[in-house]
């Protein structure tokens, strides 16, 4: 008869003796999904600040093109952040949609009117439908995927 096996000693340590890094798959995944996070935050702010500036200092058509754009990436890195599991495809294509969405809602009044109750809402909701940002926020789904996939290769 043999001896039982004593499965404790065919698991690796978490951490190697030397500390270089841990063998366990698991501990290294939490490790990148927090700095995944933190980098989509910052990029998250960097789009805004960059919508500010494009709204303030990009005259015309361009400016509304770039500003939906942002918008749309803007919406990618927040769900990004919130659900950080889901395909870079998956969660730009819901952005693209949603702003879409809102782009559409634009034609029923409701984004004016929760403007001029809560004019803050209008950096969200808009206030008049453009054909044109249905352009701009197609670009900011091609953009934000680039940008998530690129995010994804650098954490």
């Amino acid at each position: 008869m043999t001896p039982p096996v004593e499965w404790s000693r065919n698991v690796p340590p978490a951490v190697p003796e030397d500390g270089s890094r841990p063998l366990d798959p698991r501990a290294r995944r939490s490790g990148d999904a927090r700095r995944l996070r933190a980098v989509t935050a910052v990029a998250a702010a960097a789009t805004v600040a960059l919508g500010v500036v494009a709204k303030l200092a990009v005259p015309g058509l361009a400016g509304d093109l770039l500003g939906s754009a942002l918008y749309t990436v803007l919406l990618a890195l927040l769900l990004a952040l919130v659900a950080p599991r889901l395909p870079a495809l998956v969660t730009t294509g819901a952005a693209t949609v949603a702003s879409v969405g809102v782009e559409l809602l634009q034609l029923t009044g409701l984004p004016a009117a929760a403007s001029a109750a809560v004019p803050p809402a209008a950096w969200v909701l808009g206030s008049t439908f453009t054909p044109t940002d249905l352009l701009g926020y197609l670009a900011g789904g091609v953009a934000g995927l680039v940008l998530l996939r690129v995010l994804h290769r650098a954490s």
